[in-house]
């Protein structure tokens, strides 16, 4: 017995909470022993049946938190690759810098350049105009101001010559400039492109993520619900089951009640019965012993007579009083006497006997009254035990219940809190992460649109400078072509036939040149005007696509970061 108790029956002993003594214990011991050990074992297999669901549990956790660590590890990659981007996209914005710095160079350069030509021309044209009023004064011959002439037309031509190929040069690098504009204006919307697509991927990622968080966490419920559910069955099953053994248990015991209270009522009835042969026999006995006493009167008086006859015969003889014949009746009487005596011996024995089986019957009868009493208090002992047992079985299954629950409860709440605090952490971790990275992300598009807006006024307040520069190389050009053709006009009308028609031209060049200076003037002026027309016509376009483009680019610059704050 010892052997096979469980650390429950021992724990029971412990508490003292099984009942001391009794004919209950002395006889359902064993099997109560018995019925512990398996509510133990069931409790045992219980346990390690949610043993292993929490390692299950616990299995999935780490496999998910694997899971979102590799997430969180691919998520730092396109990270890193957004910032390789972003990168990449300040470089591109670092070189559209430098190019427009070297736009800018060049246009000074090219404003040095223009300036110098108009203080040369300005120069030469004071000089000329010196020269002309010292010839006019010193009255010189018209072959030396021809040669200074063709000399200072042929300074004028190779300075207009280096103006048109520094103008075409000019033209080269606007072109190049346009082309490397257009370049990067590809590579930042391949690189808008990139983005968008790694922003996509990431929100993909993320929306994925999200959603086996949530499956996770229904499973988790789901799990945790039908574990409570099945356990909450297979217990309850099993109680029901104890129940039910317990009131069959109890119904035997009923029976077996009920027939040792009809074996005591059977009992009853023999010892009324009993009782009842008992008086008759105690009667029976009274008689006996008055007929006894009578008969062992006469008995003793015989005896004394017949003492009296031995001890006295000579009298008797002497006396001759008494006959032969009364001395036959007397030893005839005498021997009657003697069978009376030995017949009232053997029913004295008999009578003794009788009493004898009387007070073994009323021993019995007390036996048979001390065992129904005995009974009685067995019974209600058994009955008190009984129901000391169910109601100490109820309040241990009632613990066990509540103690099932308890661990139960204590596992979900240990599994819950483990989980949700893994949760928080997460959640934590990848709030904090998402808010650095959409920081980062804010403030890498504040910057790009703080730099975007400064590059557009830069190329705003570019071209207003470079269309007041074009408009006066425009006016130095035209002033320059003015000149020269006047030199031309001059040259061709100075033809050397003699001295004196030299100083006449010489001193009517004024006038002439005057009068011919309005004819080429307006000439001149008209198709300066058609040129101008064009090249504003050309530069318009260019502005025109130029203004298409970054339209364009702040366009898609702000639909990107709309899209991204929205997302965020």
């Amino acid at each position: 017995m010892e052997n096979h108790a469980t650390t429950l029956w021992k724990d029971l002993q412990r508490e003292n909470k099984l009942p001391l003594g009794g004919v209950l214990m002395s006889s359902c011991e064993q099997e109560l022993q018995e019925l512990v050990r398996q509510i133990d074992i069931m409790v045992k297999s219980r346990e390690n049946q949610l043993r292993q669901q929490t390692r299950r549990v616990q299995k999935q956790l780490e496999s998910k938190t694997k899971e979102c660590l590799q997430q969180k590890q691919t998520l730092d990659e396109n990270f890193k690759k957004i910032m390789t981007l972003h990168s990449q996209l300040d470089n591109t914005a670092k070189e559209r810098q430098d190019v427009v710095h070297m736009y800018e160079t060049q246009l000074s350069d090219l404003k040095a350049e223009a300036s110098r030509l108009r203080n040369e021309h300005e120069r030469l044209h004071k000089k000329y105009q010196r020269k002309m009023r010292d010839m006019d004064k010193q009255g010189r011959t018209a072959s030396e101001l021809d040669l200074e002439r063709s000399n200072e037309i042929k300074q004028l031509t190779n300075q207009l010559k280096e103006s048109e190929e520094q103008n075409q040069n000019l033209e080269l690098k606007n072109k190049e400039l346009v082309s490397q504009m257009e370049n990067l204006d590809i590579k930042y919307r391949g690189l808008s492109d990139k983005y968008q697509i790694q922003q996509q991927l990431l929100e993909s990622k993320e929306q994925k993520f999200n959603s086996e968080r949530d499956m996770l966490e229904d499973q988790l419920t789901s799990v945790m619900a039908t574990v409570s559910a099945k356990t909450l069955d297979t217990e309850k099953r099993e109680l029901i089951q104890k129940v039910d053994d317990y009131e069959k248990q109890r119904q035997e015991d009923d029976q077996e009640i009920q027939n040792l209270q009809d074996q005591i009522l059977k009992k009853d009835e023999e010892l009324t019965d009993l009782s009842n042969t008992e008086k008759l026999l105690k009667e029976a006995i009274c008689a006996m012993k008055l007929d006894l006493e009578a008969k062992n009167k006469q008995i003793s008086q015989l005896e004394q007579q017949t003492e009296n006859l031995k001890s006295n015969p000579s009298e008797e003889l002497q006396n001759k009083q008494l006959t032969s014949g009364q001395l036959d009746s007397l030893r005839s009487e005498n021997h009657l006497l003697r069978q009376a005596l030995i017949q009232q011996k053997g029913t004295v024995t008999n009578e003794q006997m009788e009493p004898r089986d009387s007070y073994t019957l009323a021993v019995e009868l007390s036996k048979v009254k001390n065992e129904k009493l005995a009974l009685q208090k067995t019974v209600n002992e058994l009955s008190t035990q009984l129901k000391n047992c169910e109601i100490d079985f109820r309040q241990k299954i009632q613990d066990v219940m509540k103690k099932a629950q308890q661990a139960v409860e204590d596992i979900k709440s240990k599994h819950a809190w483990k989980i949700q605090k893994t949760m928080e952490e997460t959640e934590k971790k990848l709030q904090l992460q998402w808010d650095e990275r959409q920081q980062l992300a804010q403030q890498q598009a504040e910057e790009e649109i703080k730099s975007l807006k400064q590059q557009i006024a830069n190329l705003e307040q570019e071209l207003s400078e470079e269309k007041e520069n074009s408009k006066k190389a425009e006016e130095e050009a035209d002033v320059l072509s003015r000149f020269t053709k006047e030199v031309d006009d001059i040259v061709q009308q100075s033809t050397p036939t003699s001295k004196q028609v030299a100083r006449i031209q010489a001193s009517s060049q004024i006038v002439n040149d005057a009068r011919a200076d309005d004819s080429v003037f307006s000439i001149e002026k008209v198709k300066f005007q058609e040129y101008l027309s064009e090249e504003d016509n050309r530069r318009k376009e260019w502005e025109d696509s130029f203004e298409k483009n970054l339209q364009q680019i702040w366009q898609k610059t702000e639909a990107t970061l709309q899209q991204f704050i929205e997302n965020t």
